[in-house]
């Protein structure tokens, strides 16, 4: 009875393994196959040959390289200050007694499930150098130029629209489990032998 049960139970992670497996393998392909095209038609000449013309002409388009290392630049600025803030908040969510830690993370989820395109238009409308809401009340009460004191459309408005929509939020909600699942003796260890909660969390729970 037991060896059927044994296979019976192995039967099953197999089956477990394969469709997801395959599920994979489906979300590659729908992911992959867009890009794939893009690439081996981006190499094609008008005459259906091996050209690199599509590709030395959007290189020489004005403008492409600043494009390019603005984009390098934003990205850079957002992950080094995302992830010391997603470390911090989750690690509170999972390892302390923080008030009100379930609706925050369940916040967090929010945040990440609502379209991006929703949420940076929200923000536009409160951070618009001309009509958004918050750039209007700061001109009333004497703040600001014409244009309003915040620009969202500025670099560092970029970085924080990447940071409010998904670049903290998504971060949260992957490691929040890491941290609970960690075992909980070795920051039990660390607290005994006189180390405090910053030291703790920088030198244990980080590099575990």
């Amino acid at each position: 009875m037991g060896k059927v049960m044994t296979g019976s139970n192995a039967l099953r992670r197999n089956q477990s393994a394969i469709a997801l497996a395959l599920m994979i393998l489906v979300v590659g392909v729908i992911v992959l196959s867009p890009i794939g095209i893009i690439l081996f038609k981006s190499f094609r000449g008008s005459d259906g040959g091996f050209s690199l013309a599509a590709w030395f002409r959007a290189f020489s388009e004005p403008g492409l390289t600043r494009s390019i290392l603005n984009t390098i630049g934003v990205v850079i600025a957002t992950q080094l200050i995302s992830t010391p803030i997603a470390i911090f908040i989750a690690w509170l969510l999972a390892r302390s007694d923080l008030p009100g830690r379930r609706w925050l993370e369940f916040g967090f989820w929010m945040a990440f499930l609502i379209p991006v395109l929703g949420t940076t238009t929200g923000w536009i409308l409160l951070l618009d150098p001309m009509f958004g809401l918050i750039n209007q009340a700061l001109r009333a009460i004497g703040l600001g130029g014409p244009d309003g004191p915040i620009n969202i459309y500025s670099y560092w408005g970029i970085v924080f629209t990447h940071l409010v929509t998904l670049s903290i939020s998504v971060k949260v909600i992957l490691l929040t489990p890491g941290f609970r699942n960690l075992d909980a003796s070795f920051e039990e260890a660390s607290l005994m032998f006189g180390a405090g909660m910053f030291r703790t969390m920088t030198r244990i729970l980080l590099p575990v």
